[in-house]
């Protein structure tokens, strides 16, 4: 990520960017900057920043999981009732809460919470690392990821409570216009439980049509990692 930083700034200040003195070193700052200063850059410039951009992004996004884990995790330390808690986040019941949050350990960690720092950190490094290999696959079926995602949204009212769960996580990331590496993880989860619900029948069916989707970008995504 600082390498990333260090390369926009050095490639700003060799262009003569006029405003470069507006750049901070805020990852979340430096991507606003390059997104409403971008149709004034030189295409060029443009063009190279975009990829350091993409890291930045994947960064913030593991910045992201690993607060929303503090907050579950710190949630219930507080004794805080998971169903009211879960409720900012589209979770319409405990279950729901539990499983977001074991997925966000599994995520994040091998072993859950003790687990020593210096273990932690190697982890997060090394995930870290494997989702920028993926920025370009994921940058290039964005739109189909996306529309998959929205079609399992559109059965969030029409399902019982635990498909529900499952579609709420992919639901909040559309609200949110979010996107980056979980997307495509809970986009598989949110399709998998529409597939295997019972009522009614034709969710189930829809869901089975955006599983065979699912599986062929998941053949691409493989291509695309055993490519580089």
């Amino acid at each position: 990520m600082a390498d990333a930083l260090a390369r926009i700034h050095e490639r700003h200040s060799r262009h003569g960017d006029p405003r470069r003195e507006e750049l901070t070193f805020d990852p979340a700052q430096v991507l606003d900057y390059l997104r409403k200063r971008g149709s004034h850059l030189p295409e060029g410039l443009r063009a190279d920043d975009h990829f350091d951009a993409a890291t930045l992004q994947v960064w913030l996004w593991w910045e992201h999981q690993r607060r929303e884990l503090w907050l579950f995790d710190t949630a219930v330390r507080l004794g805080l009732s998971s169903a009211d808690f879960g409720d900012a986040f589209g979770l319409r019941s405990r279950q729901g809460f539990r499983d977001r949050r074991d997925r966000l350990h599994a995520l994040l960690d091998d072993g859950g919470p003790g687990r020593p720092d210096e273990r932690a950190i190697r982890a997060d490094r090394a995930r870290a690392g494997s989702a920028v290999g993926e920025t370009g696959w994921l940058i290039a079926a964005r739109d189909e990821i996306l529309d998959v995602a929205r079609e399992a949204v559109a059965w969030y009212d029409r399902v019982d409570e635990d498909v529900a769960a499952e579609i709420a996580e992919i639901r909040r990331e559309l609200r949110e216009a979010s996107y980056g590496p979980a997307t495509w993880q809970i986009t598989k989860w949110a399709v998998t439980a529409l597939a295997g619900c019972e009522q009614p029948a034709e969710a189930a069916a829809a869901g089975q049509q955006l599983l065979a989707r699912v599986r062929r970008l998941e053949a691409a995504r493989a291509t695309a990692i055993a490519s580089r």
